[in-house]
């Protein structure tokens, strides 16, 4: 799934917490870590608003970026990220057990390389669940 074999867990949290504008909208992450390579994990488990996951994965990825950057710090310091979104539904109506997403260069069909990545998970919900809780 991340395409290579992480060697240490580090900052395990269920249920992180990130506000980072009083007035604004935060995020509570069901399951969320770091790894030896100081890349971000969340995890999350998915029963209901399927409609919202593409924007609701933009929006988590941008907390994640906001919270792992600090002041005046340059962009190439920013981690990558995966979010995992672990559905009981199929959300697309595809068929499809696992659906990746990045951002690419829609005209030349490269990857964009901006080290995000989304995964969605349908059907392996039961075998998933035992690994997060």
């Amino acid at each position: 799934m991340t395409g290579r074999k992480i060697r240490e867990i580090r900052d395990l949290m269920k249920q992180k917490v990130i506000d980072v504008v009083r007035d604004r909208r935060g995020v509570r992450f069901d399951v969320y870590f770091e790894d030896d390579e100081n890349k971000k994990y969340d995890f999350e488990m998915q029963t209901g608003r399927f409609k919202d996951l593409p924007k609701r994965s933009r929006y988590y990825q941008s907390m994640i970026d906001s919270d792992s950057l600090n002041k005046n710090a340059s962009y190439k310091m920013l981690p990558d990220s995966l979010i995992c979104f672990i559905c009981t539904k199929d959300p697309f109506k595809h068929g499809r057990m696992v659906c990746t997403i990045q951002n690419q260069i829609m005209e030349i069909g490269e990857e964009f390389g901006d080290g995000s990545k989304t995964i969605i998970l349908y059907r392996l919900v039961s075998a998933m669940y035992r690994l997060v809780t």
